[in-house]
């Protein structure tokens, strides 16, 4: 995370990452001096570290890569104003599907969740396996017809066996998970954006689009 400005509006800030944003903010931006500048950036500091260490922690629970992307994000591998394009929770069986012969039991609630960089060139897919907790207030602000760029983002252990991830948007809207497992890749995002170009030429009058097969014939 970066020291920045602006950001979510203040009342909507959940409690995982209000911690590290009062640190920064705990005087008014424009009415500071440079001394209450400097001891805030410090502040923000002394937080980070002290989440980068928590983070540590985390390591041999995570796929690498979805560890290196919260503790070693960087312009080139980030969500920072990304979009969320999907989110898909429901149980889910481990074995296939059918009348089983031994009870009906066997399914654990799950989570998945995609995102688009801003970039529009790659998918970041969180699949959370075993949930056991949900919280979203995600909404679509006054007057806009999107959930809008995701602002800030966090992973951290909830308990002994449990992760967390947490996702705040610009508008204030953010969605918290608790989960036993993680899944994490990242794919190029051609499909979502080949989808794209055929709805473009559907709005524009060249009639559908069928993405990844030939086009049936009229």
């Amino acid at each position: 995370m970066a020291a920045r400005r602006g950001g979510a509006p203040a009342e909507t800030i959940p409690r995982w990452v209000a911690d590290k944003m009062s640190a920064f903010h705990a005087v008014p931006w424009g009415d500071e001096t440079v001394k209450q500048q400097q001891a805030a950036t410090h502040r923000f500091e002394r937080a980070v570290t002290a989440y980068h260490r928590h983070l540590d922690t985390t390591r041999p629970k995570v796929p690498a890569a979805a560890w290196r992307l919260f503790r070693h994000g960087n312009p080139g591998n980030t969500l920072h104003d990304s979009r969320l394009v999907c989110l898909n929770v429901g149980d889910i069986r481990a074995r296939a599907l059918g009348w089983p012969t031994r009870g009906r039991g066997g399914f654990a609630a799950s989570a998945r969740l995609e995102f688009l960089t801003y970039a529009e060139d790659r998918l970041y897919v969180f699949d959370c396996r075993q949930v056991h907790k949900i919280e979203s207030n995600l909404f679509i602000p006054q007057g806009g017809k999107e959930i809008g760029h995701l602002y800030t983002y966090e992973l951290r252990t909830a308990s002994s066996r449990r992760l967390a991830i947490g996702f705040l948007f610009a508008s204030g809207a953010n969605i918290e998970l608790e989960f036993e497992r993680l899944m994490f890749r990242v794919q190029r995002a051609r499909a979502a954006q080949q989808g794209a170009a055929g709805r473009r030429a559907a709005r524009a009058g060249f009639g559908p689009v069928q993405v990844g097969s030939r086009a049936a014939r009229g």
